[in-house]
């Protein structure tokens, strides 16, 4: 039994020249490993700004992406808004001023017949249409006028005033403030454009659009007669006097219709804007009717630069309203 011991025991021993050949081994493994480690902290630098890059196209790809799908999501709102809606409307616009531009000339003959405007004691030859003629041609004409676009407004089929729906009020509002409130409502918004896009200015607290019309001087009666005042003293000029033009032409019924034309797009301003209730063609309306204003008062100051200074408060009410 203690010779089968002895056999089966194992003895080490180390040989110092062995472990002296190890430290060299030991020493260049440590020397490659703090070189591998040094080697990656120079590449630090540039996997970050690699990562920050990639990063950042991606943040890129995806924003122009969702922007542009929004894009065309509001360009398609906005073609269907504009055939639908404004189109229309524009059109009734326009079919209305001319029919009263028509009914205005119609009635500038027969109410100049009535009158007499052309044959004494209003006017004589190579005078002046006499002050209280021309103002009495005026008011028949705008009241008659103003009668007949009443009517076809009112009852005039197709181009009858159609007034604006009123968004509805209610429920939850969706607003372009709660992106800096309520950032997560931007995964809300990218699920459904299109109803964020129709939702994002209604509010609870949204009142109807109901524009008081006293506000704006373009409706206040006094400065629209004071302008007819203006145009009927610039009738009463004798020819001879003319400043600016051509003294053997007749200049009054020319100035007759750049006031009707421009008295026509008053009044459908009037009824686009309050009766409809349309602000942007609301608005072109009003630049045509500024323009038209802007042709007769030349005109005027072709004639009598004095007289065309009562009209300025007239022009002053249509740039302030426009404003």
């Amino acid at each position: 039994g203690g010779e089968e011991d002895a056999g089966n025991s194992v003895r080490l021993s180390a040989d110092p020249a062995a472990i002296s050949r190890l430290g060299p081994v030991l020493f260049a493994a440590s020397s490659d490993l703090v070189f591998a480690f040094v080697g990656t902290l120079r590449l630090l630098a540039p996997l970050i700004m690699s990562r920050r890059a990639i990063v950042g196209i991606g943040h890129f790809l995806g924003d122009y992406l969702r922007g542009r799908y929004l894009r065309k999501t509001y360009t398609r709102m906005e073609r269907v808004y504009l055939r639908y809606y404004e189109l229309p409307a524009a059109f009734r616009a326009l079919c209305r001023t001319s029919s009263q531009i028509g009914i205005l000339s119609v009635l500038s003959v027969v109410m100049g017949w009535l009158a007499g405007v052309q044959s004494p004691p209003c006017r004589s030859e190579g005078r002046g249409l006499a002050f209280a003629c021309g103002l009495l041609w005026m008011v028949a004409v705008v009241g008659a006028g103003h009668a007949c676009a009443t009517w076809v407004a009112v009852w005039g089929g197709p181009l009858r005033i159609q007034a604006a729906q009123a968004h509805p009020s209610g429920g939850q509002r969706t607003g372009v403030t709660k992106v800096f409130t309520r950032p997560w409502h931007i995964l809300q918004w990218m699920q459904n454009p299109e109803e964020w896009i129709s939702t994002a200015f209604n509010s609870e607290r949204t009142q109807p659009f109901d524009p008081n019309p006293i506000i704006f001087p373009m409706t206040w009666v006094p400065l629209r007669l004071l302008l007819m005042c203006a145009v009927a003293r610039v009738f009463a000029i004798e020819p001879s006097t003319y400043r600016w033009c051509d003294r053997n032409v007749d200049q009054v019924p020319r100035l007759m219709e750049q006031f009707l034309i421009q008295l026509a797009l008053g009044d459908e301003w009037y009824r686009v804007f309050f009766g409809e209730k349309r602000i942007g063609l609301g608005i072109s309306v009003a630049f045509c009717h500024l323009v038209a204003l802007l042709v007769t008062i030349v005109t005027s100051v072709t004639i009598s630069g004095l007289s065309a200074i009562l009209m300025l408060p007239s022009l002053l009410a249509v740039i302030v309203s426009m404003w």
